[in-house]
């Protein structure tokens, strides 16, 4: 009887064995063809990956000799996601209103990855990263004028936006710090005004959302701030390119190199009861000679050396350390710029100059409203006003 019941015992137990391990096999098969499957309709599996929605809207008023407009309302949607640990998305969605008409873009579609602290890779169109200004301290939320500075907005030196591949990242000297973003890109377009307007023959589409030859730019830029409190930055830009003219053409080897430098100094000043900031670039463009037609089917002329550069700097003051509600939202600043293009090129008459003056007041911490006073020597003294809120 005692044998029966051992024998009896041991039959269950290795049953109950055998069912567990075959319970435990059917999970592992199940959890292994879940994590290949992607998760069903409204499953919560999808709310894993974490969205912020961010974005800016700006409307303008714009009075000179020749208009007094309220004009170019923009509105900018920044979805960011966040994809793991390591990866995230930046986009940008543009909708604006220019030449009697609403414009659809796409700013920004940039994909990261992080590595550690000191490396991250990136692929997509991004905002770039030559100079400080553009993509940067001209977007509308930062920039403390409505109105960019002579030689760094369309038509500038320089591109708006890149579409290529990069890595940026940081590092830590002692009690300083030092950044970089280098990448390849699409080459800018050189319109050799042929398939393009004569009095763009010499200059750059920027627009580069794909290849129009084999050539590629390779740029970047390093950024120095040498004070342990990081309030001093010093950038040096580059972007060079092999070629830049439409293929199968005596302009696709035309090469452009770009250079920049700039800094911008911020700080708190107690004894002024108030936040100032001291911004400043340089840059310019060199252009291998070329002959551009004087007509729609013939080249042979103008040659001219085509080199250009623009420069400025700016000033601001916040009295944000005073306790009067309405002065410490207050905020002043002046600008001076500059834009030289060649001698004989068929797109312009010389130097341009500009100073703007600037009253903003920061209704809350995001939304600004400014008025601008700018003199300009190309054109007449406009009155800008702009009210941009960031959300």
């Amino acid at each position: 009887m005692k044998k029966r019941n051992t024998f009896g015992m041991l039959a269950a137990i290795y049953m109950c064995c055998l069912t567990s391990v075959a319970q435990q096999d059917t999970t592992q098969q199940n959890a292994a063809q879940n994590a290949t499957e992607a998760p069903k309709t409204n499953s919560p599996k999808w709310g894993l990956r974490k969205v912020a929605l961010v974005g800016t809207a700006a409307i303008s008023y714009v009075q000179d000799s020749s208009q007094s407009n309220f004009r170019d309302a923009q509105f900018h949607l920044m979805p960011l996601v966040h994809i793991s640990k390591k990866c995230f998305l930046i986009t940008e969605v543009e909708i604006e209103t220019k030449d009697g008409g609403a414009d659809f873009g796409i700013e920004q579609v940039d994909m990261y990855y992080k590595v550690n602290s000191f490396l991250t890779f990136h692929g997509g169109r991004f905002l770039p990263k030559f100079g400080s200004y553009r993509g940067k301290l001209g977007e509308l939320f930062i920039n403390r004028f409505a109105v960019d500075p002579v030689g760094y907005g369309d038509g500038g030196i320089g591109p708006m936006v890149e579409t290529g591949f990069g890595a940026l990242g940081c590092f830590q000297l002692g009690y300083s710090k030092l950044n970089y973003d280098v990448y390849v890109t699409n080459s800018p377009h050189l319109q050799n005004g042929i398939n393009s307007p004569l009095e763009a023959a010499g200059t750059f589409d920027y627009e580069s959302f794909y290849g129009f030859n084999k050539g590629k730019a390779v740029a970047g830029r390093i950024g120095f701030l040498p004070l342990p409190n990081s309030s001093l930055e010093i950038g040096l830009s580059g972007e060079y390119a092999t070629k830049t003219g439409d293929i199968h053409t005596n302009y696709e080897n035309i090469a452009a190199k770009m250079y920049a430098a700039d800094f911008m100094y911020y700080h708190n000043i107690p004894s002024l009861k108030s936040t100032i900031r001291l911004i400043g670039e340089y840059k310019t463009v060199i252009v291998d000679n070329a002959a551009y037609p004087t007509d729609s089917t013939v080249a042979g002329s103008p040659v001219f050396n085509n080199v250009s550069t623009a420069a400025y700097v700016q000033a601001t003051i916040r009295p944000a350390l005073l306790k009067n509600n309405f002065l410490k939202r207050l905020e002043f600043a002046y600008r001076y710029s500059e834009f030289h293009i060649p001698a004989g090129s068929p797109w312009g008459v010389g130097p341009s100059y500009q100073s703007a003056f600037a009253l903003n007041y920061w209704i809350t911490w995001g939304c600004v409203f400014k008025i601008n006073y700018v003199v300009q020597s190309y054109k007449s003294d406009m009155i800008v006003g702009q009210l941009v809120y960031r959300f």
